[in-house]
């Protein structure tokens, strides 16, 4: 049915992988009969204290659905106004929109790319460093 490589190598890749960034290593699981394995891939610990934060920044600043899309699909790309829409599913640019990215401007979360032309046709968006 060919729905494997066949060469094994796999499983020693995510080992390999997990290993170089630092995650912890995959724990395997199965029974007697090895009539099944199960692997465990765990996340690497700075993935999980960056969403503590990011949880605790939303909490604090009250954000809405819309809002906290926004942060997530901006992480630490620079993006235009209307890939933010594009993103939420919108053709063009909502007043739901202008009202989150507002938001987040005034409560310091994100900033513009070109903070002397904000009108500018090349503004985009980014978090604030």
């Amino acid at each position: 049915m060919k729905l494997t490589e066949g060469r094994s190598t796999g499983i020693p890749k995510i080992f390999k992988v997990m290993k170089n960034n630092g995650s912890p290593i995959p724990r395997i699981e199965t029974d007697e009969d090895r009539t099944y394995f199960w692997i465990e891939l765990r996340i690497h610990d700075a993935f999980l204290v960056q969403d503590e934060v990011q949880d605790e920044v939303q909490d604090e600043y009250n954000l809405m659905d819309t809002e906290r899309k926004i942060l997530e699909f901006i992480s630490d790309n620079e993006v235009s106004k209307i890939e933010i829409a594009n993103h939420l599913g919108y053709k063009k640019i909502t007043g739901n929109v202008r009202k989150a990215l507002k938001k987040l401007m005034e409560t310091g979360l994100i900033e513009y790319t070109i903070p002397e032309k904000p009108t500018s046709k090349y503004q985009k968006y980014r978090k604030s460093r």
